[in-house]
């Protein structure tokens, strides 16, 4: 006699290969589908961020630009006066979005207006600049490398030194020193050298309808402790 025997096996994990497979797959692909959207703002973001740098480095560029265009002429910029808009390139490396930016310029109220008063030689000073330095101190000194403008006299009573090499001072007038004029660097006009240049201080009455100088100095000579 043949006895027929089945037996069940318990626990069969036939099938849960594939189940964990999708499982993986899934997770998997919400996985990459998260860094993909993460990727591509992050790409538009960095190109958005890029634009606005350009955009903001060009105007600060034109600013700087309009200004040095401007500064030699006092003329510029006073109320009513005439004052040019400055225009400067901005490239791109596409060169299909080049582009300009324009600085508009326009005279501020009440620059270069008459305030009132009378002018002369007891008001007004024959040099734009008059130093009181004794001999054998600097009287005078442009120290940076760059152009210095003035716009009047100069005179000194002891020197007027440019020590840096490429410094230049400018003046729109003459240029007077007791000892001369000493450094590397160029004056224009050229110096003249007067032994005589010897000037008190002028003592100049300030006008009656000047404005009060503000600062932040006290006279405590007549107070007592």
């Amino acid at each position: 006699m043949r006895l027929s025997v089945q037996r069940r096996v318990e626990g069969d994990e036939e099938g849960s290969a594939l189940v964990l497979a999708l499982v993986f797959f899934s997770v998997l692909g919400v996985f990459i589908g998260a860094v993909l959207s993460f990727g591509s703002s992050s790409l538009r973001r960095t190109v958005a961020v890029r634009e606005q740098r350009d955009v903001v480095y060009a105007s600060d560029g034109a600013v700087e630009g309009a200004i040095n265009a401007i500064r030699g002429n006092v003329a510029f910029g006073k109320e009513g006066g005439s004052c040019p808009n400055f225009v400067a390139p901005f490239h791109e490396a596409d060169s299909s979005r080049t582009k300009t930016v324009t600085v508009t310029c326009a005279g501020l109220a009440g620059s270069g207006a008459t305030t009132g008063g009378t002018s002369n030689s007891a008001n007004m000073p024959a040099q734009a600049v008059l130093t009181l330095a004794e001999t054998g101190t600097n009287g005078f000194v442009q120290g940076s490398n760059n152009e210095l403008r003035i716009g009047g006299n100069v005179l000194s009573n002891s020197n007027v030194h440019v020590p840096v090499a490429g410094a230049t001072l400018t003046v729109d007038g003459t240029v007077t020193a007791k000892e001369g004029c000493t450094g590397n660097g160029t004056v224009t006009p050229s110096c003249t050298a007067d032994p005589d240049a010897d000037v008190d201080n002028p003592g100049y009455a300030k006008r009656s309808d000047a404005p009060a100088t503000p600062g932040p100095y006290q006279d405590l000579s007549t107070q007592q402790a």
